[in-house]
Parts: structure tokens; C-alpha cells; sequence
């Protein structure tokens, strides 16, 4: 998938905060991550020999991410570890997220509907059997 440009509108303010974090782009594409941290049952799919789903991958799982998901880069040095600790890396984010996130709750899980082709060929079938 292409990249797509977008332009924000800030406060002069805030635009010398911005002008002060290097690689703002990829620091929004973070943030914008963390937000749309709605997880998903359905999303488990661990990795054969580790035990843990992969952490980038959208939509987040709910089992393996019960709080949601780590940046890449969190994801990244927990992939080149000699010996990957899926408890490091869930302390990781749980540490980055202490403040912003009642960590007491997990985040909303959402319902997955049926793809369209799977609800059309179920309304075929209906059809085909009425």
C-alpha cells in the first residue's frame, strides 16, 4: 500500500514542540497506532516457536496484547533478542502505557463480522433452502 500525505494545523505552541522530535512523521504514525488500539479475539495467530502473535500486525490481539499492541520498535528489539522474553516485551508496554491507559481494564474488544462473502453465501444457501 502507498503512503499517503497529510497536512496538520497546529498552534504556534505546539509547532515548536513538533519542530523538536525528530522524525515527526513516524512519531504521529505511533501515536495514531497506540489510539486505534482496538483488539480483536479472533486476531490470535501466534508465530510457531514463540508463543505470541505478531505485534505490528493489525488487528491486535487480544490475547497476546491484552492491553495493546507494542511499536515496531518495541517489536523490533523484542524480534532480535537472542532469546525473545514475552514477558519483557508485555513489561514494555505496560511501562510505556503506565499514565495514559488504566491498565486494570483491557481495551474494547470488538466484535468481527462474518466477511461479505461469507453473509452472501449464507443468504444463498437461506435462499436455496427456502
Amino acid at each position: 500500500m502507498g503512503r499517503m500525505i497529510k497536512t496538520v494545523s497546529l498552534p504556534p505552541h505546539l509547532h515548536e514542540k513538533a519542530e523538536q522530535i525528530k522524525n515527526f512523521s513516524g512519531w504521529v504514525q505511533d501515536r495514531l497506532e497506540e489510539e486505534g488500539s482496538i483488539v480483536h479475539t479472533a486476531a490470535h495467530r501466534p508465530i510457531d516457536g514463540l508463543g505470541i502473535c505478531n505485534g505490528v500486525r493489525r488487528p491486535t490481539c487480544a490475547l497476546c496484547y491484552p492491553h495493546g499492541a507494542p511499536t515496531r520498535d518495541e517489536w523490533l528489539a523484542f524480534r532480535n533478542e537472542k532469546t525473545p522474553s514475552i514477558e519483557n516485551l508485555q513489561s514494555t508496554i505496560t511501562t510505556r502505557l503506565e499514565g495514559f491507559v488504566d491498565l486494570s481494564t483491557k481495551f474494547h474488544e470488538a466484535k468481527v463480522q462474518p466477511s461479505f462473502f461469507k453473509r452472501l453465501k449464507n443468504a444463498v444457501s437461506a435462499f436455496k433452502e427456502s
